[in-house]
């Protein structure tokens, strides 16, 4: 069976005329107060600690690598592939934000 073809290429002008699904008048009339209550009801912050832009980097890294078989609790590889595709990426990234902030501590 064919691979059905995801990825979808539009030239700069395609993509000009392609209506916005974004309020940005909305967005822009919010005061800074109003943006972080928005920030703090909205679910998928809820749990992310205040400093994670610190372990924040790229979530699909170059380079080889090691195919492992390990054992997670079900709910969490059901959270994962709850996420989408290449939930097996983000749990490499996850685990790697993880290495980085124990690195970090010991410093």
């Amino acid at each position: 069976m064919a691979k059905r073809r995801t990825t979808v290429r539009y030239t700069e002008a395609e993509l000009a005329a392609l209506p916005s699904e974004s309020d940005f008048a909305r967005i822009d009339a919010m005061t800074e107060e109003t943006l972080e209550a928005a920030i703090a009801a909205d679910p998928d912050w809820r749990d992310l600690p205040g400093d994670w832009y610190r372990f924040a980097g790229t979530t699909f890294p170059e380079g080889h690598r090691e195919a492992v078989e390990i054992q997670v609790d079900p709910d969490v590889l059901a959270w994962f592939r709850s996420q989408g595709k290449d939930y097996s990426r983000r749990m490499n990234a996850a685990l790697r934000a993880f290495m980085i902030a124990q690195e970090n501590a010991k410093r």
